[in-house]
């Protein structure tokens, strides 16, 4: 099974890297996101866009961005940041991901939460 479902994502990320037209992101933007099925204990997608949403946390002008995949799973660590909504940031996982990955927007943090969710990030990343 495993080995069919890389081969689906394979076949999906051939597709998506062939696609010219991107969606564009800003940061704060929560979106739903082709993450890919990916190896150990990193995040996969679900579904058949292998999808799961992500919050943009930096943005870069060369159609990449930087984003934290988000869980619905209840995790009380210093790794999960509960956010409103009830999802929770996976804050170990933050990766750079293409704009073609992206499927559509759910919504944005207001800047006084993104503000915590980023020092939230420096400490598991920087040790800050």
């Amino acid at each position: 099974m495993e080995g069919k479902l890389f081969g689906e994502w394979n076949f999906l990320k051939q597709r998506l890297s062939a696609e010219a037209i991107a969606h564009f992101c800003r940061e704060r933007e929560i979106w739903v996101c082709s993450i890919g099925k990916n190896v150990g204990r990193e995040q996969n997608g679900k579904r058949e866009m292998f999808q799961r949403p992500v919050l943009v946390v930096r943005k870069f002008g060369s159609g990449i961005f930087f984003a934290i995949p988000l869980t619905s799973t209840v995790r009380c660590n210093d790794l999960f940041l509960q956010i409103s909504g009830g999802s929770f940031l996976v804050l170990n996982q933050l990766k750079v991901f293409d704009m073609r990955r992206l499927i559509r927007k759910m919504r944005r943090l207001d800047e006084c939460e993104f503000e915590y969710v980023m020092s939230q990030v420096r400490r598991v990343v920087f040790g800050k």
